[in-house]
């Protein structure tokens, strides 16, 4: 490498230069691959020592009703049977129903609910609120977003009441997972 070489090639002035931000980026990605691995360890040993043992039945049929509205605003249809006619004319669905699809979603619900329950639960247990500053750092950290609107909502939910409800679940979620972290011992082999 020669200073004329990396100011043409990347537009670094000196070759200090840019083995410096080649050096700065590698670390920079180096603690964020550690902290993502960090985070999905934690969550795995705490669903490893922890069951739900029963799915709280008003949330699964929240979110799976919700599943299904967010379906029938994409095909532009207003009842269950008005979706699965149109489910039944699009060969992209395979003859899927309505029925078949609510029954998929409920596992995936539940799927997600095995990490989300013991996570709230260490929050209750803590005494872990959701304020707003934690609440638009978690959006800021983790969606890259710097104001709340309705579209933001309208992306995890068939409404913005019920995004935003969704959102200020799994924040606090999250603040479950800092604090088991916090509180643990990390061994790295």
């Amino acid at each position: 490498l020669t200073d004329e070489y990396v100011s043409k090639v990347f537009n670094y002035d000196t070759v200090e230069e840019f083995l410096g931000s080649a050096k700065e980026a590698y670390e920079t990605n180096l603690e964020e691959t550690y902290n993502k691995d960090l985070r999905t360890a934690t969550i795995k040993a705490l669903m490893d020592v922890c069951t739900v043992k029963e799915y709280p039945q008003n949330v699964v049929d929240a979110r799976a009703d919700d599943y299904i509205r967010l379906m029938m605003n994409q095909f532009g249809v207003s009842t269950v049977a008005e979706l699965d006619e149109a489910w039944a004319s699009n060969a992209s669905m395979g003859g899927a129903t309505v029925a078949d699809y609510r029954e998929y979603v409920v596992e995936q619900v539940k799927g997600n609910l095995d990490s989300e329950m013991p996570l709230l639960a260490v929050c209750a247990a803590e005494g872990i609120e959701l304020n707003p500053a934690d609440y638009s750092a978690y959006l800021k950290e983790y969606l890259g977003v710097d104001k709340e609107d309705d579209s933001l909502y309208l992306g995890y939910g068939s409404t913005p009441e019920i995004g935003e409800q969704y959102l200020r679940r799994i924040a606090l979620a999250n603040l479950g997972i800092k604090f088991c972290i916090e509180n643990s011992t990390i061994v790295v082999d």
